[in-house]
């Protein structure tokens, strides 16, 4: 009695999963990849190499970061870091990035980064945008003055 229960809820997770569209592939560019070290280096034996991904979808720019294997980092026979400047193909949702070349796996990326190297301007941009959400939100402090977060860029002084 218990294996048909086990089986009949497998095949009810089973169906929905089927039932769903596929996740549309889109071209896209990688524009960069870079690893780097989100504690920069002062972590030891627990450090973890990231590789961050800036990725041109379609027309929108989306960054996300890959961790490495505990301190070896992402190897190169995973990595997509040797395809800056090329076609790929990609897909994203608000949490997560695929990014792979046709008729290859793809690798997942978790959306988002603190990476703050990047040399084209577009991926700071998106690096940035969460921070300044949130900074939008904020209210200002009573003990400044009401010009000091001024929209317009002026100090308030």
């Amino acid at each position: 009695m218990t294996l048909a229960k086990i089986s009949i809820l497998l095949v009810a997770e089973l169906v929905p999963a089927c039932g769903q569209p596929a996740r549309e592939v889109a071209p896209a560019t990688l524009m960069e990849a870079v690893e780097y070290e989100p504690c920069d280096y002062y972590c030891g034996p627990l450090n973890r190499p990231t590789t961050a991904y800036c990725v041109n979808v379609d027309g929108q720019i989306v960054v996300g970061e890959r961790a490495g294997f505990l301190w070896f980092g992402e190897s190169d026979a995973v990595s997509m870091r040797n395809l800056v400047g090329k076609q790929i193909t990609a897909h994203f949702d608000e949490r997560s990035i695929w990014i792979g070349q046709r008729d290859q796996r793809a690798i997942k990326l978790k959306r988002g980064t603190s990476f703050e190297q990047f040399t084209d301007a577009r991926c700071l941009v998106e690096v940035h945008k969460p921070k300044l959400a949130v900074a939008a939100k904020a209210a200002r402090p009573h003990n400044f003055a009401s010009g000091c977060f001024s929209p317009r860029g002026g100090t308030g002084w």
